[in-house]
């Protein structure tokens, strides 16, 4: 070895470009139980590349996309394919696509957009409802405060309202 310093990643977007990954893979792997490494910078690049080939799958994708990419612009070996061999990637390519959508669907990660659309309309409803109410609700509470105390009453109605609202958001 020699007596250089190992090459350090100092942020998640410098550790993400020195390992061709997206910054979000990043977060996803600090997240992850098998993280060896420290949770904040610096990382050392070499130490996490090898972490990545011991832990991470290459992704069965990546040559179908490549040969995509290759025929788009009409280089590399994708050119020369027959036609059958041209729509056996371009199957593999769609059949892939198809299987991770389904598995995210399994997941959970689909929603029906309608419903969520009329749940959302519900709430918006219900908080214009109660903003549109407060003056009748603190109204005999104000008279006679001062400024500071009506501000401070209205910021705690104003502030239940939206607590209301981002807790039915959440659920």
């Amino acid at each position: 070895m020699s007596g250089r310093p190992p090459i350090q990643a100092k942020s998640i977007r410098d550790l993400a470009r020195k390992v061709g990954r997206s910054e979000s893979a990043v977060r996803k792997w600090l997240r992850r139980g098998n993280w060896p490494f420290s949770l904040s910078p610096p990382w050392v690049v070499r130490d996490v590349k090898a972490w990545m080939r011991i832990h991470l799958s290459p992704d069965p994708a990546k040559a179908y996309r490549d040969r995509a990419a290759a025929a788009e612009a009409g280089t590399g070996e994708f050119h020369r394919l027959s036609t059958d061999q041209r729509a056996s990637v371009a199957y593999k390519m769609e059949r892939t696509l198809w299987v991770r959508q389904r598995r995210e669907h399994e997941a959970g990660k689909f929603h029906d957009t309608e419903k969520c659309r009329q749940r959302r309309l519900r709430q918006i409803h219900a908080v214009k409802s109660a903003l549109l109410a407060l003056p009748r609700s603190v109204a005999r509470r104000l008279v006679g405060c001062k400024a500071r105390e009506i501000e401070r009453v209205l910021t705690e109605a104003v502030t239940g309202i939206c607590e209301e609202f981002a807790s039915d958001a959440s659920s």
